[in-house]
């Protein structure tokens, strides 16, 4: 009799542990479908499109590619084919862009962009040819398409009354596929995990705190020395990184993997103590270069004025 106890009892605490296991399977699995569509809803990639200019200016069309970096960083790149007639129509007709090509064959901006729903923010700041080279603040403002993305609002300053192109993702080059595999993997680490140990979804992911050396450069033209970073990335994906210097710099938002590091989407930036709404990216590179040091590299906006509008930073570690 005991023994046919013993023998439901052990049965039964079988049954539990098993449901358990199929439970914690069901809840990783769940999680990594809600992984894998935000893989491919991810933005990153290079898109390509073109226009057609008056006959008076151009006989042939105008190309532009749109390389958007995981690491937050954005090259707009336009390249004209054929030979140009620019003049004061042309110039107010199209925007300021088309004085960079009068002579060289391409032009590029850079700066930083941000992802929000099916919105994405461009800020550039710089404009660059292989004769000239200008420091601008110019803002690019695009919204989901069936295969690509429309500018949605762009500098007319700039642009003036420039066709408004619709990008699409060249092909083998957007990422989205990688970041499914490595889902997979990730998810089925996961499962495993989860047999094993368990989630906790608390603690910290990964954190380190370094003197260095870097610099912080405003719009504005104020500059900043850094001379310490510190990171602090949760596990419930919240994160913070810190740079002591002329100015103390927070900058807080919600991290991901990304390459060898970290991709910090900016939600909030404090300089000196005044705290303020803010959009962009810091990445953190884990890995060490051939001098045993890291590099933490930001581009950030804000909403508001404060003095400035878009800082950039660039801080590299001592040697450990």
């Amino acid at each position: 009799m005991d023994t046919t106890v013993a023998s439901i009892s052990a049965q039964r605490h079988v049954t539990r542990l098993t449901n358990l296991t199929l439970l914690r399977q069901f809840v990783v699995l769940c999680c990594l479908l809600i992984l894998c569509a935000f893989s491919f809803a991810d933005a990153r990639g290079t898109y390509n499109a073109s226009i057609n200019l008056s006959s008076k200016v151009s006989s042939d069309k105008v190309d532009f590619a749109l390389d958007l970096k995981a690491d937050g960083n954005a090259t707009f790149k336009i390249k004209r084919n054929g030979r140009f007639t620019i003049d004061r129509d042309a110039t107010e007709t199209y925007g300021d862009w088309i004085t960079f090509l009068e002579s060289p064959k391409s032009v590029s901006l850079t700066g930083s962009w941000d992802e929000n729903d099916d919105k994405i923010k461009i800020r550039f700041s710089r404009v660059s040819s292989s004769e000239d080279s200008d420091n601008r603040n110019i803002n690019m403002d695009l919204y989901k398409d069936q295969n690509g993305y429309r500018v949605d609002s762009w500098d007319e300053s700039f642009f003036a009354n420039t066709d408004k192109p619709r990008f699409v993702i060249k092909r083998g080059n957007s990422g989205n596929d990688l970041l499914a595999g490595l889902a997979i993997i990730a998810g089925g680490a996961l499962i495993i995990n989860e047999i094993n140990k368990g989630g906790s979804g608390s603690g910290t992911e990964y954190t380190f705190k370094s003197r260095g050396s870097g610099t912080g450069r405003f719009d504005s033209g104020d500059r900043d020395k850094l001379d310490e970073v510190r990171v602090e990335l949760k596990r419930d994906n919240n994160g913070t990184v810190s740079f002591k210097g002329d100015y103390d710099i927070e900058i807080r938002g919600t991290w991901r993997k990304s390459g060898s590091g970290y991709n910090l989407r900016v939600s909030e930036i404090k300089v000196d103590g005044r705290r303020s709404r803010a959009w962009g990216n810091v990445y953190v590179n884990r890995d060490y270069d051939r001098d045993r040091a890291r590099s933490v590299g930001a581009n950030v906006n804000v909403d508001r004025s404060e003095g400035w509008r878009s800082l950039s930073l660039d801080f590299r570690t001592d040697r450990d």
